[in-house]
């Protein structure tokens, strides 16, 4: 999707763009145009409108060119909208110009198709089935070549996530923030806390605030880890978040884990 020049595309019977053409028609880096969907995002979930972001901005991956998986968004006619409010750059109203005649262009290609969805011989039906077989065989083959080349990572993020523990996970989580340095400690809480509110179309930041001033809530928190474990009850959530943009760090402190547990089992057999 994310080599051509194609604008528009249809998923699951919905017109969609991605915030990968986003970047590449608007001329910004993409992690700028992530960062503007996150604001949007955030924006919404203020607004109480958390079914309208969940409904039409949808969090995806893909693969770069070194085959290494990243993060983007999937956006409606209606995402793509709120996004593109907001650059009004000559260039880059002509590049909203050309996604909305490719939006309707597209949405009047798909009602000219379902017009003629219905084969009116048996020949017509049996042609349209041997495509259909051959369409899906494809579709298979492509699904069955993108498993393998994303295989290994994810039985990598699977054995670091379902084979620790709950007070281990929460040990990592502090540990691994720290790992980058004292410089990096707040940047990376603040990455891991605004991915999990991306995830799950949430503000965190005012969810944590609104329940600390109520002086009744229980338990008390003092952080948003805290609340995230104590009250959401989603540190394996966020511990598999953290899994995915800091795999190596977390797979050295497993490993470091792992073996000075096996040193204390052998002092414990010595000693017995």
């Amino acid at each position: 999707m994310e080599n051509n020049k194609q604008l528009v595309f249809e998923k699951d019977g919905k017109l969609i763009t991605d915030s990968l053409v986003l970047a590449r028609e608007f001329e910004k880096e993409h992690k700028n145009v992530l960062a503007d969907i996150s604001n949007q995002i955030n924006k919404l979930i203020e607004a109480n409108e958390e079914e309208f972001s969940r409904l039409n901005f949808q969090q995806s991956d893909y693969i770069n060119e070194r085959g290494r998986k990243y993060q983007k968004f999937d956006l409606t006619e209606e995402a793509y909208a709120l996004i593109a409010m907001s650059y009004v750059t000559p260039k880059a109203m002509k590049a909203k110009v050309k996604f909305i005649n490719e939006f309707n262009r597209m949405r009047q290609a798909l009602q000219n198709t379902s017009k003629n969805l219905l084969p009116t011989t048996y020949k017509e039906a049996l042609l349209a089935l041997v495509e259909q077989v051959e369409a899906n065989e494809k579709l298979e083959a492509d699904k069955k070549l993108l498993e393998v080349e994303i295989t290994h990572k994810e039985d990598v993020i699977i054995g670091l996530v379902d084979e620790i523990s709950l007070a281990e996970k929460r040990q990592i989580l502090n540990r691994v923030v720290r790992k980058g340095g004292l410089n990096k400690v707040q940047d990376r809480w603040g990455e891991l806390y605004k991915q999990f509110g991306l995830k799950y179309h949430l503000n965190l930041k005012l969810r944590y605030k609104k329940y600390k001033s109520n002086k009744e809530n229980k338990p008390k928190v003092y952080s948003k880890l805290e609340y995230i474990d104590k009250v959401m009850n989603k540190l394996p959530e966020l511990y598999e978040i953290a899994c995915k943009l800091y795999e190596n760090d977390v797979k050295e402190l497993v490993k470091e884990m792992y073996e000075l547990n096996s040193a204390g089992e052998r002092e414990l057999a010595e000693i017995q």
